[in-house]
């Protein structure tokens, strides 16, 4: 019962001691009663009563007292005395009554105490020193040579008190840290505070103190004990730790773990500033928490709320938890009112009921405490969160630190706003530029904020630092606001302080402040050059700069191994100076990372220039020697994005430097299968518009896209296509999966996309209705948005659509009239391509398939209507012609301006907005394009001249425009220069690259000579010559009938006739250009210039690059332009006669030999006289009539090399380059067999047959040989 009673008693003073507030003075009252009752009753237990009292005041005074003045009474005090006065010193007010050179005379009577001083005692005048801020050297010189001797006897405590003095007062003696670190670390077992392990951990980051072993040997301890007790720390604590490892670049999962542990359990004993650090070094590392990220964002929002319910109700300050919602916030004083009301109900409970039902009162008190004790958090947590004060800075810094974080909450950015906007003057200038970074990053452009922020940033322009200033300009320019103002702002700051103030060394500029500053520039649209010169030139300059202290680093680092490897004894002075270097070499290299120019930089400031439109010579001379010296020399590799937008810059600036781009090509083949989609298409782009193909990298770049078609935009599709047009790359599968695609995802178009897409599919000769009605819709759409370039092309790509319409009808007429399978080329290949084409009716789907052409020809409709009228008479023609124009798809021809009349509309409506806006600002390239177009309509459309009359006017207009080109030779390539000699020899009188409107004729046919006999010495009887030698004839065009082509001195002397040649000759030398790549067949664009060609009369003959480049040494071509010389007498074979070119029959076997027999030679005379015309149609091969042996020999000699060219000589011309390595394996694998040369190899024992035969079976347009 005793037990009971006393147990009630305590339980009664528990409570007085919790309620002493004036709403519970009931409560207090009654239990003081009931307490004075119990204590009355039992005498046993007396009251003790406690009177404070203070000794400090008592004792400073009777100290005080003690206290000699004079240095000889100082020397007779002991130095426990001593150190009392150390005590006594600290206080301000003490110090003052004291004589001024008192603290000296007490300085210099400790001296002879310090070897006997322990270590808590050199703590205790290590403290005095710094709150007096007195700096003694001769004492301290003693005190660190007294540490040195005994720093193994130091306590934890001690040390830690010991290093936190250091970082207050400043003073880095870094021998003695090290030591005092090592017996910390040592006595580790018996610590367990956690202000010891902070100041510890933070004087190696304060000071900066590179001593790696020291600084692992800090972290292996010290993390796993901080982890295990991390609850124990407080919120500065696990700041300060945190941050300075951090900053020493040492952390872990462990660590990061227990200080988001630590801050998410006790966040509401944060303030703001250790949230923002702590988040901040998170940021740093790159450690993402999204718990940790979450709690301080509710933390800012609740302190946000907060302060709208103070400004509404006006309060100064309401309580509010970050577990409340806002509605349990709006009826805090409702909560008030129910606990008093609670409180009083018990008090009258307890008044009425007896002392025998204390138990019971008790009871429920207990079971009502836990909810008292709740509401009391809920306030205590919102007093706490009131009295934080969320600063400028913070706000900064925790928004920063979430962007670097990646946790875009866009609700905390919103409600911080007002805030920013109210308190905007209080913003330091690295805090507004960090805050328009973080608004910038996540896209919320608050109209409001941004002008406050510029106009507060044009206020406190002067104090802003470089990387501040490049970091606002560069996040304005992100949300695309051009704010004028603060960008003129801006530039003269740039200007002043990058040429007058660069004497400054706080207006040093580094790479990555330039890089951005030419990014906003360019993105702002400055087009001044001097701006751009001046950041060039202070570009250069800093990579100067850099390269001197990369020269620096490596001599002192030469120069520290010298000086580890001397194996003699250094002085203290020796060891400082190595301690000095080390850490200069430190601070240099990271100098050095972060002015580091790689290949990002390089190509931002490309594309910055390109947008500019800024060719500074000097500038694109050192971007090609940088790229060349980071690739060749140090072989940097680039990243993907930095990989992509650098060529697209180069490509805009227009460097021609065919080094550079093979070497960003072979980077481009290496990293192809790890390239995005998106930066596939824009390389492709790139390198199609500088002209560099490479099949390799085309074709697997088409094969990606195609597997992920359905990742890519609207603009992707569209560049890919037009960069494919420009290579003249045809992959139809690939073009339908586009179309097929943009269907299904019904896209979004612009004009640019219309206008590449149209341009695109047309040049390539893609035919699918649906797709280009559906683009007729979008073009009609924006027909007035259109600019100049864009109408142009796309009326340019209207012929290209007119021809190739005919063509696929003409396909399904064939395909109709034959069973066979459509060859739309001449002859077939082995590599056939299907592609899926419908009808215009919507018939099922249809295969056709088209064959690469060896003989490089196309046939147009109306070509092939040509041919069977003019040169095929048979019976079989003749029907096919009738049946042709009994079908559907041949009424086309009849009446092309009706079937086509829906596209003539938007064609006329194109030409009347190009005639009416841009008549008079056009190119020379949307000239020549409409010269062409002209041209085309004229041939194409019968009735032309019922056109409209501004279309022909227009025309008019552009037909007058001449362009006057002086040196022909140097457009033509040198194939055609080579021809044209050839020709020139075999007597083939031409003229190069003849104007035709907009057209320039490779070689249009002049005259005809018969002297080639006395140019290449050929031997023929005396009788042939007789006869011959009075045809001295000159064949010359119609063009010519009045010009004097030889003077009359020579025609009387050599007998020379002239004579006319009816019809106009054109040899067309095809290059790679009139072929798509990696086939045989022509582009549209050669298809439709032999069209036009044709229909104004001109008789066309092609030599194609394919068998050309056949004819490899000099007899070969001969022959070849001797063939060419046939193809011209047969075209022209109703004027030209036989007779006058008889000798190329008679001389069968070659040059430089003579004729077998005079009877031969007779023989031939009267059958050419017999057979005049079969003599054009026939081929002339040359062949081995002689028996003899040595005739035999000689032609075996004759015969080119590419023939007679045995295995041995192939395989030594292969391993001449190679290393001695290369050529044994090579010699290896041949005498295995694994190795075999079976092409272009005459056998020895055999006889050669047959050496060239240059056949003219179908003489039309194009030769095979």
């Amino acid at each position: 019962m005793l037990q009971r009673k006393i147990n009630l008693c305590l339980w009664y003073r528990y409570r007085i001691r919790c309620y002493q507030n004036e709403e519970t003075k009931g409560i207090v009252n009654i239990m003081r009663r009931k307490v004075q009752e119990f204590c009355s009753n039992n005498t046993r237990y007396r009251k003790i009563t406690v009177i404070p009292f203070d000794n400090k005041e008592l004792s400073l005074n009777i100290e005080y007292k003690n206290i000699p003045f004079d240095i000889d009474e100082l020397n007779k005090k002991s130095k426990n005395e001593i150190l009392n006065i150390y005590k006594i010193v600290r206080n301000k007010n003490e110090l003052n009554k004291l004589p001024s050179d008192f603290l000296d005379n007490l300085f210099e009577c400790t001296k002879k105490y310090i070897r006997c001083l322990l270590p808590y005692e050199i703590v205790k005048i290590y403290k005095t020193l710094n709150i007096l801020k007195k700096n003694n050297k001769d004492l301290n010189l003693l005190l660190h040579q007294h540490i040195k001797r005994i720093y193994k006897n130091f306590d934890i405590i001690s040390i830690s008190k010991l290093f936190q003095i250091y970082t207050f007062s400043k003073s880095k003696p870094i021998y003695i840290i090290k030591k005092l670190s090592e017996t910390f670390l040592n006595n580790l077992t018996h610590c367990n505070k956690p202000w010891c392990f902070r100041e510890v951990i933070s004087i190696y980051s304060y000071f900066k103190i590179n001593s790696p072993e020291h600084i692992d040997y800090i972290f292996k301890k010290c993390v796993p004990i901080i982890a295990k007790n991390i609850m124990m720390y407080t919120p500065k604590d696990t700041t300060i730790i945190f941050y300075s490892f951090v900053k020493m670049n040492k952390y872990d999962k462990i660590l990061c773990h227990a200080i988001t542990k630590n801050v998410i359990l006790k966040i509401h004993l944060y303030d703001f500033n250790q949230l923002s650090i702590i988040l901040n070094s998170f940021a740093k590392i790159g450690e993402k928490n999204n718990k940790l990220c979450k709690a301080i964002c509710d933390q800012i929002k609740n302190k946000m709320k907060t302060g709208k319910t103070n400004t509404g109700l006006g309060i100064h300050s309401m309580p509010s938890s970050s577990k409340l919602e806002p509605s349990n916030i709006k009826h805090n004083g409702s909560n008030e009112d129910d606990t008093s009301n609670f409180r009083e109900k018990k008090l009258m409970e307890m008044k009425i009921d007896d002392i025998t039902k204390h138990d019971e009162a008790i009871i429920e008190l207990n079971e009502n405490e836990t909810e008292c004790k709740q509401i009391k958090r809920c306030e205590n947590k919102n007093d706490l969160l009131e009295n934080r004060i969320l600063k400028p800075k913070d706000v900064s810094v925790i928004l920063n630190a979430l962007i670097k974080l990646e946790y875009y909450n866009n609700e905390t950015f919103n409600c911080l706003i007002p805030f920013i906007i109210n308190n905007i003057c209080k913003f330091s200038p690295q805090s507004l530029s960090n805050l328009a970074h973080a608004y910038s990053q996540i896209h919320i452009d608050n109209t409001l904020l941004f002008d406050k922020l510029a106009n507060e940033s044009i206020m406190k322009i002067h104090k802003f630092k470089n990387k501040e200033l490049s970091n606002l300009a560069n996040s304005f320019v992100r949300l695309n606001i051009k704010n004028k103002t603060l960008f003129t702002y801006i530039i003269d700051e740039f200007l002043y302080r990058s040429t007058i103030g660069s004497k400054f060394q706080t207006y040093k500029f580094d790479i990555l402040s330039l890089q951005q500053f030419a990014y906003s520039f360019s993105k702002v649209g400055l087009k001044d050059e001097k701006v751009y010169n001046i950041l060039y030139n202070t570009l250069i300059k800093k990579i100067h700069e850099i390269k001197k202290m990369k020269k620096k680093n490596k001599i002192n680092e030469q120069n520290l191994l010298l000086g580890n490897n001397k194996n003699q004894t250094n002085s203290c002075s020796d060891i400082m100076i190595n301690k000095n270097t080390n850490s200069l070499l430190f601070r240099t290299n990271e100098m050095v990372e972060k002015n580091n120019f790689d290949f990002f930089f390089i190509s931002t400031f490309v594309n910055s220039y390109s947008r500019a439109k800024i060719n500074h010579k000097n500038f694109t001379h050192f971007i090609s020697y940088i790229i060349r010296k980071k690739k060749q020399n140090n072989n940097e590799i680039l990243s993907n994005q930095s990989l992509s937008s650098l060529i697209y810059g180069l490509t805009k600036l227009k460097i021609q430097d065919k080094k550079i781009y093979q070497l960003l090509l072979k980077e481009c083949n290496e990293k192809i299968d790890s390239l995005q989609p998106f930066q596939i298409a824009l390389i492709l782009y790139s390198f199609s518009k500088l002209k560099i193909y490479s099949y390799k990298f085309v074709k697997r770049s088409i094969q990606i896209l195609s597997m992920n078609i359905h990742n890519l935009s609207l603009t992707d599709l569209s560049l890919v296509c037009y960069s494919l047009s420009n290579f003249l790359y045809r992959d139809i599968i690939f073009l339908y999966k586009v179309q097929k695609i943009i269907f299904i995802n019904n896209y979004e178009f612009n004009k640019t996309n219309v206008c590449q897409l149209f341009n695109s599919f047309t040049k390539l000769c893609f035919y699918y209705k649906p797709f280009y009605d559906s683009i007729f819709q979008k073009i009609f759409a924006f027909m007035h948005e259109f600019d100049e370039k864009e109408l142009s092309n796309l009326v340019f790509s209207f012929i290209y659509y007119f021809h190739m319409v005919i063509l696929q009808n003409y396909a399904n007429m064939e395909k109709a009239t034959t069973p066979s399978v459509i060859d739309l080329n001449a002859n077939g290949h082995k590599n056939e391509i299907t592609y899926v084409v419908k009808n215009q009716t919507d018939k099922p789907n249809e295969e056709i398939k088209i064959k690469p052409n060896t003989s490089s020809k196309i046939h147009t409709f109306d070509e092939k209507i040509e041919e069977d009228t003019v040169i095929n008479n048979d019976s079989k023609h003749n029907k096919a012609s009738h049946l042709l124009r009994e079908n559907s798809p041949n009424l086309i021809l009849k009446n092309k301006e009706e079937f086509f009349k829906n596209e003539l509309n938007i064609f006329f409506n194109l030409i009347f907005i190009l005639n009416e806006k841009y008549r008079q600002k056009l190119s020379l390239i949307s000239i020549y394009q409409l010269q062409i177009v002209d041209l085309y309509l004229r041939a194409f459309f019968t009735n032309y001249f019922s056109f409209p009359n501004y279309l022909k006017s227009f025309f008019f207009k552009c037909r007058n425009v001449k362009l006057k080109i002086d040196d022909y030779v140097l457009l033509s390539s040198k194939m055609h220069r080579n021809i044209s000699r050839y020709l020139n020899a075999v007597g083939v009188k031409h003229k190069s690259e003849v104007i035709f409107g907009p057209y320039q004729l490779d070689i249009v046919v002049d005259f005809l000579e018969n002297d080639i006999k006395n140019k290449f010495n050929l031997n023929f009887d005396d009788k042939m010559n007789e006869e011959n030698h009075s045809n001295n004839v000159i064949y010359k065009r119609k063009g010519l009938e009045n010009e004097v082509v030889v003077k009359k001195e020579y025609k009387e002397k050599y007998n020379v006739i002239e004579k006319l040649l009816t019809k106009n000759i054109v040899i067309e030398v095809d290059g790679i250009s009139h072929f798509y790549k990696e086939s045989y067949s022509r582009t549209l664009n050669s298809i439709i210039k032999n069209y036009i060609l044709k229909k104004f009369g001109w008789n066309i003959i092609h030599i194609p690059y394919q068998e050309w480049n056949q004819c490899y040494n000099f007899k070969t071509k001969l022959l070849y332009a001797i063939h060419i010389f046939k193809k011209i007498l047969h075209i022209n074979r109703d004027t030209v006669s036989p007779k006058d070119f008889i000798y190329f029959m008679s001389n069968e076997n070659g040059f430089n030999q003579q004729s077998t027999n005079n009877n031969d030679a007779s023989e031939n005379m009267s059958h050419t006289k017999e057979e005049s015309n079969n003599f054009m149609d026939q081929d002339m091969p040359i062949k081995n009539t002689d028996k003899n042996e040595k005739t035999e020999q000689e032609e075996e000699k004759s015969i080119p090399d590419f023939y007679t060219i045995d295995e041995e000589t192939i395989f030594l011309n292969q391993i001449k380059s190679r290393n001695m390595f290369q050529k044994n394996i090579m010699k290896k694998l041949r005498k295995d067999g694994k190795m075999k040369y079976d092409f272009n190899i005459v056998r020895k024992d055999n006889k050669t047959e047959e050496i060239i035969e240059l056949s003219d079976q179908n003489s039309k347009t194009d030769i095979e040989t």
